[in-house]
């Protein structure tokens, strides 16, 4: 055997060694020092790339000397194995029980410190024990993947050689630095590559060796656990009989104090009680500490076998991937193991051991305080009181050392409970994990068929059906006469109930919609009728399967009993649907859906019902028949059933065209949401049924159970969204019920004064109502639902993402699809990092969240934050806007880092991108900068009045390349944001939107100038638009050629009040000089007619008025 294995060995290095290891003269040292040197030089380019060349080298150097020694070790046991073998099982065949100390007549001082040492010890060989199953484990995972890793760094050593030949391979030219280093990284890579294959080829001979040594120290180890087992359970049991005896001392001696202590005094009766108490506590504490230390022993029993089973589910997790045939064994080992220990029992218990030994600590103090004299004792009694108070000391004593000894066993068990826990927990990831995917059932057959009638005929046979009313009965008189008075209660229940229901739904009915009537309130109680009604049913038939599941001596009816409670949600779920469906109901009143709808889909959803209800419990009971394999006929018939149900019932909601999905007004678009989401809902139990049909049972049944669970969340969250909808919805009608009773209240009001004081408005141009600014309810109401929506889907996915974080280690394996490989660099080493379809998964999903949160991000920060600020106009979109862009550019890096494309890679290429299109698109980035200075400089904001490039009106939108100006004809000016950084215009209203009205009048010449200026004062003044600081003011600015000139010049305060506010001037300036016989002056005009005309010398003076001569 040796001389075997030396011959491949010297074939191995024969093949492996190369002219490159032979001259391999840099050093860890050397390599050191380089990149010391140069990374004390100036980084440039070529620096930079040395660096990585020589960091290249230097890992591959290490891993060079790991791979060395790995397999100097792997040829060492090789080597040794003849010898080493022989030596192990001479030790397994000569055993002999150490001989150990006799602890008999140890104090029970000594007696715990060995106790510890010995659980040190046996702690330590349990370590040494799963050191070599795992070794074992390893040993059979490696030699499948021996040769595929071989082939794998043969490949990279001829791609280095490759690499290294053509860069040698120049002839006389000398190479530079860069390629100096590159030959020297290719070269210690060439070595560090061919002593791993040596290394991997040495794995694999030793490894029959490596496995063989493990079983034998394997078996050792248990030998040796045994004998300190046995020595720890002798030294146990000498403690306990210790304790006991001092237990039983103590308290055989507080008996005969207190019965030969004379009591006359209720103060010695008192005394005499506390310590008869105190006894009897000694006695449960120390009954207590035997009771947990036999717990202990079990739990670590079962500890250690849960570890064997998770070794052996390793390596047998390794054999489905040559036959899935394992994966019935496997899924049994996991449904027959213990269950999860009452870890948060045993700390509340810790903490009551913690308090009573905190309490006795307290009472030995207190002694001290104790009078032991009194007047009212005579010199017997006082000789009592002393003996009763010190055997009070002597029993405090034991029992606080009682309680530490129960307080560290606990401690010890807590330990044993976390390792059981841990243990636990990791098989069933690794069932997860490994078994979802693995059938868990035969492929259907024609032998599928004759056990689907065997089962049949198992389920309806009258031996089974019989046990069902014999567990029933076999209940206790008492607990079967309260579960009868239980359930007659419940069911007389049922009666006043509904019809309670039916009165409420009769009188609430005609008030909802009516704004003066209607009340939130009456939708709560319709809703928590409905539930109140649906439970009463279900819980009936939970006290029936309760007593089924108590009667263990009928497993028939246990089983069903389980089965029956397990369904017992899909008929609450059935009997709301049943009450939200009632005539004149919540969906039909309270929600505004039509009755012919919902009666239709109220018969699809009971077909569904009927059919899927008594399938789901005929799949819960076959389920826990593992052994007779019910679950592969009669439990894949009922799955298949209920799939088919479900697909009917989809189809026919698909047909229905739901207004949830389907929108009539959709402008000739296709319904692409409609069909994708009832085609999935189709295919979902479709794909359902066939993986149950090729074997995959328990996969389909939970894949199809967590997207129902998910789906009928959804409708959770629909309901309470139509239902606070509503809320918001009636709230807003009385808001604006309201505010229209105050404004008739107000109107009739005004009339009435108008009427006392005789007034009447001769015309209705002169007539002008100022609104004060209301709050637009429908705007608000369009938020909050918006805003609602938003958290109700944001809350959704949030629930739905943890619902299905439970199956996350089913689809590990999308981790183990490597889609392609990205090259990333850390700390100057280059690594490849693949992508796989679980990365691209999760970016798909990280790039639809970012879409969705900046879809709702304008709403939800206004209705949040923004409208709790006191900001400036404009302000709060500059900050929505930069916040939308943020969360684009964080969503986007994310979700690109998970596909290999990472900000270290990519800066370069947008630097350049920014630069190239800089220059190719110069005025786009120029007005997307600008629209950036725009919203942190803010020379205009939403709602300012602009006059630019002659254009006035008001910024209705500033996007990132253009603003959008509405100008007073309504029409939308689009301007490049451009404009507003680089040109001149006005802004009406950036710091004020107070503006100066100018209005000019001419008058004759002939017109008293001080009052006219009173008059236009007066008029100005008068005016409810025109401001009184600044005041209106009137100037006489000069003598036109037909006038004297005036100007009146007031300040409203918005642009909207410009031209009401000159009308308004305008039309009293008139009315106040025709009643001043002031006279507007008109243009005139002198003519000098010549022709067929005689014309004297002096000039004949005409006058024009608007084209007509006088």
């Amino acid at each position: 055997m040796m001389t075997k294995n030396y011959v491949i060995l010297l074939i191995l290095f024969s093949l492996f060694i190369t002219p490159v290891q032979a001259q391999l003269s840099y050093g860890e040292i050397q390599l050191t020092d380089t990149i010391y040197q140069l990374k004390e030089r100036a980084l440039t380019p070529s620096i930079k790339l040395q660096l990585k060349y020589y960091q290249q080298a230097l890992k591959a150097l290490s891993e060079d000397t790991d791979a060395r020694q790995t397999a100097s070790n792997y040829q060492k046991i090789i080597d040794d194995y003849p010898i080493t073998s022989q030596t192990l099982k001479a030790q397994i065949s000569n055993y002999k029980a150490a001989s150990l100390a006799d602890a008999s007549n140890w104090p029970i001082n000594k007696i715990e410190q060995e106790i510890a040492r010995q659980n040190a010890s046996q702690t330590a060989l349990k370590k040494q024990q799963q050191a070599r199953s795992s070794e074992l484990t390893t040993i059979g995972i490696r030699i499948s993947s021996f040769q595929t890793d071989i082939e794998r760094l043969r490949g990279k050593l001829t791609s280095a050689q490759k690499e290294h030949d053509k860069l040698v391979g120049r002839g006389e030219i000398s190479l530079n630095e860069d390629q100096e280093a590159l030959r020297i990284s290719l070269q210690i890579k060439q070595s560090s590559l061919s002593t791993q294959i040596q290394m991997l080829e040495l794995e694999q001979l030793s490894a029959s060796n490596r496995s063989e040594l493990a079983q034998l120290n394997r078996r050792l180890n248990l030998l040796q656990q045994k004998d300190v087992s046995n020595y720890l359970a002798t030294l146990t049991e000498l403690r306990n009989s210790i304790l006991r005896k001092e237990t039983a001392d103590a308290i055989a001696r507080s008996k005969q104090i207190n019965d030969s202590s004379l009591i006359s005094s209720p103060f010695l009766q008192l005394q005499l009680e506390i310590n008869q108490e105190l006894s009897s506590a000694l006695e449960i504490v120390s009954a207590k500490n035997e009771a947990i230390q036999g717990k202990q022993q079990a739990v670590t029993q079962q500890v250690d076998a849960l570890t064997t089973i998770l070794i052996n589910f390793n390596e047998q997790v390794e054999w489905l991937k040559i036959s899935s045939a394992f994966g019935e064994n496997l899924r049994a080992q996991v449904s027959s193991l213990p269950s999860e220990p009452p870890l948060d029992k045993l700390e509340n218990e810790i903490v009551d051991s913690r308090l009573a030994r905190f309490r006795y600590q307290k009472m030995r103090t207190q002694l001290d305080n104790l009078p032991l004299t009194t007047k009212t004792l005579t010199t017997a009694e006082q000789t009592s009181l002393l003996r009763f108070i010190e055997l009070r000391r002597l029993l405090l004593g034991q029992l606080i050392s009682s309680l530490d000894n129960h307080i560290y066993e606990q401690a010890k068990l807590k330990v044993s409970y976390s390792k059981m826990n841990s243990t636990l927990v990791q098989i069933k990831q690794q069932a997860d994990e490994h078994l979802f995917w693995v059938p868990s059932i035969p492929l259907l057959s024609t032998q599928s068929i004759t056990e689907l009638f065997t089962s049949m005929l198992w389920l309806t046979s009258i031996e089974n059906s019989i046990t069902i009313p014999q567990a029933i009965f076999s209940t206790p008189l008492g607990t079967l006469s309260l579960a009868v008075l239980l359930i007659l209660g419940f069911t007389y229940l049922r009666t006043p109930l509904n019809n309670f229901f039916t009165k409420h739904i009769a009188a609430t009915s005609p008030k909802v919609g009516k704004v003066t009537q209607d009340k939130f309130a009456y939708t709560l109680r319709n809703l928590a009728y409905s539930l109140a009604d649906a439970l009463l049913l279900p819980i009936s038939l939970l006290i029936i399967t309760e007593l089924q599941i108590n009667a263990w001596q009928y497993p028939f009816a246990v089983n069903i009993g389980h089965a029956l409670q397990d369904s017992l949600f899909l008929l609450v779920i059935y009997l709301f649907i049943r009450n939200l469906t009632r005539h004149k109901g919540l969906l039909q009143i309270h929600l505004k859906i039509d009755k012919e709808r919902i009666a239709k889909i109220w018969g699809y959803y009971q077909v569904l019902f009927f059919i899927s209800w008594p399938a789901y419990i005929i799949q819960v009971l076959c389920y826990q028949y593992p052994e007779q394999g019910y679950d592969g006929s009669l439990g894949r018939l009922a799955f298949v059933i209920t799939c088919g149900a479900l697909v009917q019932f989809y189809y026919r909601l698909y047909r229905e065209k739901l207004p949830l999905t389907y929108q009539k007004k959709n402008n000739g678009k296709p319904h692409i949401v409609h069909h994708t989401i009832w085609t999935a809902f189709i295919i979902a139990p479709i794909a359902s049924a066939i993986m149950a049909i090729m074997g995959y049972l328990y996969t389909a049944q939970v894949l199809l159970k967590q997207m129902e669970s998910s789906l009928l969340m959804g409708l959770f969250f629909l309901l309470s969204y139509y239902l606070i909808r509503r809320g918001m919805h009636l709230q807003k009608r009385r808001l604006a019920f309201e505010r229209a009773k105050a404004k008739r209240i107000d109107i009739i009001a005004q009339r009435a004064k108008e009427v006392e004081k005789g007034e009447k408005n001769s015309s209705q141009e002169s007539h002008f109502d100022i609104e004060e600014p209301e709050i637009d309810l429908d705007q608000i109401s369009a938020q909050s639902l918006g805003l609602l929506r938003t958290l109700l889907t944001l809350l959704f996915v949030a629930l739905n993402a943890l619902f299905w974080s439970e199956m996350q280690s089913a689809f590990i394996f999308l981790d183990t699809i490597t889609l392609w490989d990205a090259s990333n660099t850390l700390n100057g080493v280059e690594y490849i990092d693949p992508i796989t379809l679980k990365s691209c998964l999760l970016a798909i999903i990280i790039f639809v969240l970012t879409l969705v949160f900046v879809r709702n991000l304008s709403g939800a920060l206004e209705l949040l934050i923004l409208q709790h600020l006191d900001l400036s106009p404009g302000t709060g979109f500059a900050i929505t806007t930069l916040a939308k862009y943020m969360t684009i550019s964080i969503g986007f890096v994310v979700g690109f880092n998970f596909l290999g494309v990472d900000w270290a890679k990519t800066q370069w290429l947008v630097a350049a991108l920014t630069v190239g299109l800089g220059f190719g698109l110069q005025e786009i980035f120029a007005n997307f900068v600008s629209g950036l200075i725009i919203l942190f400089e803010k020379p205009i904001r939403i709602g300012d009045t602009v006059t630019i490039r002659e254009l006035t009106g008001s910024i209705s939108k500033i996007q990132t390349r253009a603003t959008t100006i509405v100008d007073w004809d309504r029409k939308e000016i689009i301007v490049p944001n451009k404009a507003f950084i680089t040109e001149q215009f006005i802004n009406w209203s950036l710091s004020d939107s107070i503006t100066r009205v100018i209005i000019n009048i001419g008058v004759e010449f002939n017109s008293d100038i001080e009052l006219v200026t009173k008059l236009l004062l007066e008029s100005a003044e008068q005016n409810n638009l025109s401001l009184d600081n600044p005041g209106p003011e009137v100037f006489f600015i000069e003598f036109g050629q037909h006038a004297l000139c005036f100007e009146v010049r007031c300040y409203v305060a918005e642009m909207g009040h410009r031209l009401t506010m000159t009308h308004a001037l305008n039309t009293r300036i008139t009315h106040v000089f025709k009643e001043h016989n002031i006279r507007i002056a008109l243009p005139q005009l002198d003519l000098r007619v010549k022709d067929g005309f005689k014309v004297s010398d002096s000039s004949h003076i005409m006058s024009m008025k608007k084209g007509s001569l006088r």
